[in-house]
């Protein structure tokens, strides 16, 4: 969602870091490098967060965000298990350049 100067959020920002990622790989990612792929300054995005790392970080938290571990009623501790692997396997398969985050 967008804020009112038409300039799109951090959460916006941090899946578009996401995306990126997962395009051009994590070794290859640099601050200047993303603020062109997004067509924002590269001051914006670093006054917004402070650093790569933190960056990072928001975008490691949406690629966790597409996951849920909640435990399911009525389900073995062996068929949970199963559940989550299978979850982070679709998650190292959808985001291959953010999985080492």
């Amino acid at each position: 969602m967008a804020n009112r100067n038409g300039q799109p959020s951090n959460a916006e920002i941090a899946a578009q870091a996401l995306r990126y990622i997962d395009e051009q790989g994590l070794d290859g990612f640099s601050m200047r490098k993303f603020a062109e792929y997004v067509g924002i300054p590269v001051m914006t995005i670093s006054n917004r967060f402070g650093s790569k790392e933190a960056l990072l970080k928001e975008a490691l938290s949406c690629m966790l965000a597409e996951t849920s571990i909640d435990k399911v009623s009525g389900e073995s501790w062996s068929d949970d298990l199963r559940r989550v692997a299978r979850m982070h396997r679709r998650m190292a398969l959808a985001h291959p350049g953010a999985f080492p985050l």
